[in-house]
């Protein structure tokens, strides 16, 4: 095989008997030069065969999952079920992102939440996750009752097989495919390094940061974040003076929790079912609201589904284009058309200027 430089052949490695101490009989690798001289390693320290043998198992027969909310602890389910070993990176806490909406009720039922095989395996149980009694198939929780219901448990279920560990506080700063570098190891060119490679994962947890293998990584980190989510203005990015605004914590991404807005006047920007939901919450409240919809007059803001499978998104749907097409109800004042041109803070308030140069 070819040499690396300095003359000794890499491929090449005796195992040899170390005695480090009386009850140590451990066998360790060491290099045999070109000439067939053993080379006496110059660290205080080699790696014994078994723990090197661990580490090359570690990473050609675990699969990482990135994030543990609910996609990426059902994704874990499956592959302990199908026999891999699992890690999860998850930059939070278990089901962090839907504590945040915590105080909503879903409006899928938990026929659509919860897949038949993982309600088995949390009913029946197993040493180190005893049964649970699931919530019904036809329940409709809130965020906070499906976290501490169906996600918790899951995670415990998952890690008491002792084929996965869920890693929180963990974020993946990049990821690469063994040594290469984004120009090497291309199929297209005839280059097939990348297929036998595995997965090399930065991963920082507080202020440290460490290299981790697996052999496949499932990206289930989501598609919002308040950190990833649009901004206010044209084309999605921030409007002038939008971030200044977010930094003093007049401007919010979540659906706001009860009581966090009374006696405010406050601007909801956008025609989701987040948006909706939260004006349905500020009207219960009675809070003065202004609702900034992108679309014109002439199009009801939600598109509905005949025959909708989602009675409660339906309904959402149905109460918004209700509101929208009023104009002005109650504590409520849509405005339609709606597009930021900019964001000023003026005494610790808002002043939103649109693009016709309407001052809300």
């Amino acid at each position: 095989r070819p040499r690396a430089r300095g003359g000794i052949d890499t491929h090449r490695w005796a195992v040899l008997p170390v005695h480090k101490s009386s009850s140590d009989h451990s066998r360790a690798l060491r290099p045999i030069s070109a000439s067939g001289r053993r080379q006496t390693p110059q660290h205080k320290h080699c790696l014994t065969a078994t723990s090197i043998r661990r580490r090359r198992m570690a990473a050609t027969d675990r699969v990482a999952v990135i994030g543990a909310g609910p996609i990426g602890l059902y994704a874990a389910f499956r592959l302990v079920k199908a026999g891999h070993r699992v890690v999860i990176w998850e930059k939070g806490s278990i089901g962090a992102n839907v504590e945040q909406w915590g105080h909503v009720t879903l409006f899928s039922a938990m026929a659509l939440n919860l897949p038949d095989d993982c309600r088995k395996a949390l009913e029946t149980g197993l040493e180190g996750a005893p049964p649970r009694c699931v919530p019904s198939e036809d329940a409709f929780l809130t965020g906070h009752e499906f976290r501490r219901d169906v996600l918790l448990p899951l995670a415990s279920y998952l890690e008491a097989t002792g084929r996965c560990t869920i890693q929180e506080h963990c974020s993946v700063v990049g990821l690469a495919r063994g040594h290469l570098l984004k120009k090497e190891g291309i199929g297209a060119v005839g280059d097939s390094r990348r297929e036998t490679l595995p997965f090399r994962a930065l991963l920082r947890r507080n202020d440290d940061e460490a290299w981790e293998e697996a052999m496949a990584v499932v990206d289930c980190s989501g598609t919002y974040a308040p950190e990833t989510a649009q901004r206010s203005g044209s084309g999605g990015l921030s409007a002038p003076g939008e971030a200044k605004a977010e930094a003093l914590g007049l401007v919010s991404r979540v659906i706001p929790s009860p009581g966090s807005f009374k006696g405010k006047r406050v601007a909801v920007l956008g025609g989701g079912f987040s948006a909706i939901t939260t004006i349905r919450k500020l009207a219960d409240e009675n809070v003065e609201t202004v609702w900034l919809v992108r679309k014109a007059k002439s199009e009801a803001p939600y598109q509905r589904v005949e025959g909708d499978p989602l009675p409660q998104r339906d309904a959402l749907a149905a109460y918004g284009n209700g509101l929208a097409s009023l104009g002005t109800s109650g504590s409520l004042e849509c405005v339609r058309g709606a597009r930021i041109q900019r964001i000023d803070v003026v005494r610790n308030a808002l002043k939103l200027t649109l693009t016709d140069s309407t001052i809300v």
